[in-house]
Order: C-alpha cells, then structure tokens, then sequence
C-alpha cells in the first residue's frame, strides 16, 4: 500500500508522530496522518503553506 502525505516538502525521509492542534475525536491523537487517496492529501496542502 502506498501512503500520501499533504506537506509539499519532498525532503522528508521521516515521519514522525505528533499531536495536532485538533479536538475533533478523530484528529485529537498522535500519530502521522497520510491518506490512500492520491488527492485528499493535495486539497489539503495549501491549508499548510
């Protein structure tokens, strides 16, 4: 399986876990967050930029 991530760094070698600024329950854990779908994490970069 092939994960995705939304940063936009191409540098990265590792991810590590952290803890979002999120009080959602799904969002409010650590962890490293990718997704499957190839265009989820890209609609949500600029949020990061």
């Amino acid at each position: 399986m092939v994960l995705l991530h939304g940063s936009g760094d191409p540098a990265i070698r590792r991810f590590e876990p952290r803890q979002p600024d999120d009080s959602s329950e799904f969002g409010n854990r650590r962890a490293v967050f990718a997704a499957d779908d190839g265009l989820w994490p890209m609609s949500n970069w600029h949020e990061q930029a």
